[in-house]
This record gives structure tokens, sequence and C-alpha cells, in this order.
């Protein structure tokens, strides 16, 4: 698991993730999502049997179909290389909590991620 929790960083001066010794340039927070994803489905260490991925009760972070739990469309869908949909309409720290949990889910050796600032 991710040691750090988002109450313990400051979440708006995150530049950048470095994952498995590969850095991902973070410009935007609302693109941290779809980028951890497009690294994390690219490098295998997430696949398509582990879609959808819920962000809670009602919404997907990444589905098949740019279509969440409850039937609502996705607001920013973002279409990943692998054709799968990541929402993107986020706030900045949920943005980085579902990047979080994007890496949680993945078959990623957790001690591999650190937040670059």
């Amino acid at each position: 698991m991710i040691d750090i929790e988002l109450n313990e960083i400051d979440y708006r001066s995150i530049t950048g993730i470095k994952i498995d010794d590969e850095i991902i340039d973070i410009k935007y927070k609302k693109n941290i999502v779809a980028k951890v994803a497009n690294f994390l489905f690219n490098k295998g260490y997430l696949n398509k049997n582990d879609v959808p991925i819920s962000s809670g009760f009602s919404r997907y972070i990444v589905n098949v179909e740019k279509i969440h739990k409850d039937g609502s469309k996705f607001f920013y869908p973002f279409k990943l290389d692998n054709g799968l949909y990541v929402e993107t309409h986020n706030s900045p720290k949920n943005s980085c909590k579902y990047a979080i949990k994007l890496v949680k889910r993945s078959r990623l050796d957790n001690k591999k991620v650190k937040f670059i600032f």
C-alpha cells in the first residue's frame, strides 16, 4: 500500500509521479488520473479485466464506456491508449486520490511510487 495520505501532502504542489523508475510529468492535476492510468495499463500493471474501477458509490474512475455506475455520462472523458475511458472531471485533490486508488488496485509494488514536488 502507499503509505502517503493526501492530508499529509500539499497535493497542489505535485509536479510529477515517479513510478517504477519512470517519471510522469504532471502539469495539470486533472490529467494525473489519465496519465497514471495509461502508464499502469501500458505496463501491464492493470488490464481490461480490472475494469470498471470505481471511485465510490456512483462513479467510475475507469470504464469501458463513458458511463458511470449510476448511468450518468462521464463529464470529461479521456480515452486511454487501450480504448478505455477515464473520468477527468475531478478536483485536484480527488485527481490525486484516484491516482493513488489506481496504483493500489494495480499489480505494482507500491514502494516504487513516489510523488514529486
